[in-house]
């Protein structure tokens, strides 16, 4: 009986060293994705932690299907030299259960990753996310850490939230009004967590137009004012502490109910999902479109909008038209016409008649 239970610890023990005898790389390999690999194969920080001894390591990588047509530098990050090999490799290992908190961390070289746990959280996905991207699978353990596939390439952070916008042109007006009109700036850049749905600029020409119809101009928008107007498009979850909604955790048969703005408890946002497309909508009536999801920031993320969330009763009345006269009947014209016609008429053949007359006696007499 001894001898068994010794032998079923030695292939225990052996079944484990055998299951932890490769690498990340060939981990990754294992799982095809060779894409990645070939990405990273001659980044020596990224290829040494893959193959190296040090067992702390944990890598995020993309499928290959999500590397096809991947240029790095593109789209919302055109002015960042960067690639996908500085964004994927953190240095802590995350399994995504219920209760795992929420937390920052930091690639090995330096972008900023912000791991998101939805597990457990009521009307979303119930998936964890990587700076807004889905961990598609685990695999297997490697002898030096822990490998996640994931459906599309990770983006790093772009820095504050001012950083953010002011590398968005599309995104300047919001830029401006934070920078500029707001004193929302520091409150933006400490709070962790936000989920802030940020105006485009055509959004905010449309706005314009509302107010210069009400007989104001956004450009003169009190602080007040814009600090009412900028907090109705932050986001607060139901639950704490709070956590950023990326779209990927958006159930689409669901949606996300319920939550408050920064604005007020009385000021409700609720995210659905129309025909594919991300919505917002506000208890006050104002309601967008989700144009560009999922831009991270250092403290949360940003899905641009094609409108403007007005307040409930933050525009004046419209001005009411003033009573409109309507115009009398034209004068008829047609009697005096006539009468002057039948007038010159009956002259025209009175002076006729007389010259003949003078004609047929100067003829009698001659």
């Amino acid at each position: 009986m001894k001898f068994l239970v010794i032998l079923v610890v030695a292939l225990l023990a052996f079944t484990y060293v055998n299951a932890q005898t490769d690498n990340l790389l060939t981990v990754l390999n294992n799982a095809g994705l060779t894409s990645f690999t070939a990405l990273v194969a001659n980044n020596t920080i990224v290829n040494g932690a893959l193959t190296g001894t040090t067992k702390n390591h944990t890598v995020f990588a993309p499928t290959n299907t999500a590397l096809v047509g991947f240029t790095p530098g593109t789209g919302f990050y055109p002015d960042l030299n960067a690639t996908v090999t500085n964004l994927l490799t953190e240095t802590v290992p995350f399994v995504p259960v219920a209760g795992q908190p929420n937390r920052a961390a930091v690639s090995l070289q330096g972008a900023s990753l912000r791991i998101t746990n939805y597990v457990g959280q009521a009307q979303l996905n119930q998936i964890a996310t990587i700076n807004g991207q889905t961990l598609s699978a685990q695999l297997p353990q490697a002898t030096n850490g822990f490998a996640y596939s994931t459906g599309a390439v990770i983006y790093p952070s772009l820095g504050t939230i001012t950083t953010a916008l002011s590398r968005l042109p599309q995104y300047s007006e919001l830029f401006n009004l934070i920078t500029t009109k707001s004193g929302l700036v520091q409150t933006l850049m400490n709070t962790p967590d936000y989920t802030i749905f940020a105006p485009n600029n055509a959004a905010f020409v449309a706005l314009n137009a509302t107010l210069i119809s009400r007989g104001l101009l956004l450009a003169n928008l009190t602080q007040n004012q814009t600090d009412t107007v900028l907090l109705n498009h932050i986001l607060v979850t139901r639950t704490t502490p709070n956590f950023p909604i990326f779209s990927s955790a958006v159930n689409t048969n669901t949606g996300y109910l319920n939550s408050t703005t920064l604005l007020g408890t009385a000021n409700v946002i609720n995210i659905t999902v129309v025909s594919s497309t991300f919505r917002v909508t506000t208890t006050g009536g104002s309601s967008a479109n989700v144009v560009n999801a999922d831009i991270v920031f250092n403290n949360g993320v940003i899905h641009g909008i094609d409108s403007v969330l007005v307040p409930a009763n933050f525009l004046p009345p419209a001005p009411t038209p003033g009573p409109t006269s309507t115009p009398g009947p034209t004068p008829s014209t047609t009697g005096s016409s006539t009468t002057g016609s039948s007038t010159t008429s009956s002259s025209s053949i009175v002076t006729l008649n007389a010259l003949l007359f003078v004609v047929a006696v100067v003829c009698y007499f001659f």
